[in-house]
């Protein structure tokens, strides 16, 4: 399916991921008030297969990251703390923090370095429930 038109995204960023992951976007948004959006889907140069197209996992993840006025909110902003709040809080949702060593988003999930990642960002990914 589509992204839904309330969750913002890159200009780049391929349109497709599964409904599932959709619907649980739409609820991160409705959940958070820090302004995020999805920085890739199934473009660029990734190691999940859930990036990767024509795989059995193709679009169940997405990278997300905090924008303000349409820059990208650095590591060190506290905000990153609320947006791993709201993700971890949506059930069915998972995460590999690749953005932030800040308290809020530590206190969740310890903040990893991977060999495709560029910039400041959370890989969330549907689990289904």
């Amino acid at each position: 399916v589509s992204i839904p038109t309330q969750i913002e995204k890159k200009s780049d960023v391929d349109n497709s991921i599964c409904k599932n992951l959709a619907d649980k976007l739409a609820e991160l948004k409705s959940k958070t008030n820090v302004s995020w959006r999805i920085t890739a889907t199934t473009n660029g140069t990734h190691l999940s297969q859930c990036h990767k197209k024509g795989t059995s996992k193709t679009g169940n993840c997405a990278d997300i990251a905090l924008f303000i006025n349409n820059s990208p909110v650095a590591a060190d902003d506290s905000r990153w703390g609320e947006l791993c709040k709201g993700v971890s809080s949506v059930v069915g949702l998972d995460f590999l923090n690749e953005a932030s060593k800040t308290p809020g988003c530590e206190s969740i999930r310890k903040n990893v370095s991977t060999k495709y990642g560029s910039g400041a960002h959370l890989h969330v990914l549907y689990i289904g429930k």
